[in-house]
């Protein structure tokens, strides 16, 4: 079984919708680790589960090790999503 099904469990990725979105990997306190966008939600998410020992991958793999919970928020459009992620980095900062 991958770290990824172990952390989040197996039916995770089915539960995330093929649209567009933003996603929010949080630590153990609630606090927000990684904040992304995608154009579909559930393929991005699938990048991390697959994410492989190559060194392209290193950040990837780095990310989900230190998240205890995926949020994620379906936006209307790319656009939406984009504004969106920007609007919570600069929340963060």
């Amino acid at each position: 079984m991958r770290e990824f099904d172990r952390k989040f469990g197996v039916d995770f990725l089915s539960s995330v919708p093929l649209s567009p979105g933003v996603y929010r990997f949080l630590g153990k306190e609630g606090e927000i680790l990684y904040v992304g966008k995608a154009i579909r939600l559930r393929r991005r998410l699938q990048q991390y589960r697959n994410a492989s020992r190559l060194k392209r991958h290193q950040k990837m793999r780095r990310i989900f090790r230190a998240a205890a919970k995926i949020e994620f928020e379906v936006c209307e459009s790319h656009r939406e999503a984009c504004l969106r992620e920007l609007e919570l980095i600069q929340a963060l900062r």
